[in-house]
């Protein structure tokens, strides 16, 4: 004998008195039904809290930079080999490496419906638009991605934006600081200084961008960069 817990408030609560009166002779299922990952290879990997990935990525102290094989043994699921460099219109180059990886923030997942409503994995990009033997100055964390067909954006996906998460930062243990803040077309901008025992402090900056199609957040950490109150104007 089976009971599932859904619907109403009404029908929650008879399904906690079937618990009690049923113990010994039936079988109670209350948990959410199993919506699987997008993409498949995440399925099973460990999922972090976005504070708990923050705190994984920053810099160990007295680091003063890093290398592109900076965690590359990890949960990261990485889909680049060493690094790609992409042609930019003014004669540079850019440098990227980019890993997919499990994350909530405060528990809420982002999704995306496809048959049926599926977690959806979020991206790590490292980046460098300068010289790449210096390591990735930026570490960029966004729900979706380009292995996904696309960012977290539009009626189809939810969880793609997410509030300036201090809540989830506290949670691992990292102080951060406002720097500056500032309100855009469409979205806005924050950015903070982080500190933890064992990590060098760093810069993180967090943003949002909307319109009527949806809206969606990332944070990025600045390896190279200083903490600067005035640093907003820039962004």
């Amino acid at each position: 004998m089976k009971f599932t817990c859904r619907g109403n408030l009404q029908r929650i609560a008879l399904c906690s008195y079937l618990l009690l009166a049923t113990a010994s002779t039936a079988t109670l299922v209350c948990a959410q039904i199993t919506q699987g990952v997008i993409p498949k290879e995440l399925q099973g990997r460990k999922q972090f809290e976005l504070g708990e990935l923050v705190l994984f990525l920053m810099p160990n102290s007295g680091e003063r930079s890093v290398g592109w094989d900076f965690r590359a043994d990890s949960p990261i699921l990485w889909k680049t080999a060493g690094y790609e460099t992409t042609p930019r219109k003014d004669g540079t180059s850019s440098y990227t490496r980019v890993g997919i990886v499990r994350v909530h923030v405060l528990g809420k997942k982002s999704t995306v419906l496809r048959q049926r409503v599926t977690e959806l994995g979020w991206s790590v990009t490292y980046s460098n638009t300068s010289n790449p033997n210096f390591g990735p100055q930026e570490i960029q964390v966004e729900p979706g991605g380009w292995w996904a067909g696309g960012p977290c954006f539009g009626s189809t996906y939810s969880g793609c934006d997410f509030e300036e998460p201090i809540g989830s930062l506290s949670h691992a243990g990292i102080i951060a600081i406002n720097l500056c803040s500032k309100e855009e077309i469409g979205g806005r901008v924050s950015a903070f200084v982080l500190s933890h025992a064992g990590r060098r402090q760093t810069v993180m900056v967090w943003q949002t961008s909307g319109g009527s199609g949806g809206s969606s957040a990332w944070i990025t950490l600045k390896l190279d960069e200083r903490p600067n109150p005035g640093m907003c104007d820039k962004l």
